[in-house]
């Protein structure tokens, strides 16, 4: 990972940058909460060094995601569509 690079070495490998990252995402967390879910981790494994939360945003953001796309039972792409926008397509639940 270090190979070739220019400036200052990487230290955390971009396997433990992904693991934050799916643990962020999949319990919704704060970068800082984040770090505080590793650091938990670390004290069970004292040989784990934890990144800051500055640096598992910034290097979580730089990593390249293939997504696979997936086909559906009779072959056809599989296509989803998601709004960002915070808006409320019904009343329910207000």
């Amino acid at each position: 990972m270090n190979k070739g690079k220019e400036g200052a070495r990487f230290e955390f490998p971009n396997s433990l940058i992904r693991y934050a990252g799916t643990v962020r995402c999949m319990f919704r967390l704060q970068f800082r909460q984040t770090q505080g879910f590793l650091d938990t981790i670390a004290k069970q494994v004292p040989e784990l060094t934890v990144p800051c939360y500055s640096q598992i945003n910034r290097r979580f953001n730089k990593l390249y995601v293939k997504i696979q796309p997936k086909q559906t039972a009779d072959n056809k792409e599989l296509v989803i569509a998601f709004d960002g926008s915070g808006l409320s397509v019904t009343n329910r639940g207000e």
